[in-house]
């Protein structure tokens, strides 16, 4: 699965309990029923990375997968964990 990073902007949100955090807008190309690409990627929100004090670390530019820690089994179930993106090589 292709991502792509477009801009390094974050983007300060409140949750429901009026906690604050931030998200990255990025762009995943998908596919239709039939297997091919779509022709558009579609839009969604990642929480970025934090550094060692906590603060928010924004992907840089550029076209991504999902990491390894993107995945686990859990009593015999696949699970989505927090995105991990890896940049892909060029």
């Amino acid at each position: 699965m292709l991502i792509s990073i477009e801009d390094t902007n974050l983007i300060q949100k409140m949750s429901a309990k009026k906690s604050p955090y931030v998200v990255q807008t990025a762009y995943v190309h998908t596919i239709n029923p039939d297997g091919s690409p779509k022709r558009y990627p579609e839009q969604i929100s990642l929480f970025p990375k934090k550094d060692a004090e906590g603060n928010a670390v924004p992907y840089k530019k550029g076209d991504y997968t999902l990491g390894d820690k993107s995945f686990q089994v859990e009593r015999g179930f696949l699970q989505l964990n927090f995105p991990e993106l890896v940049p892909v090589k060029a």
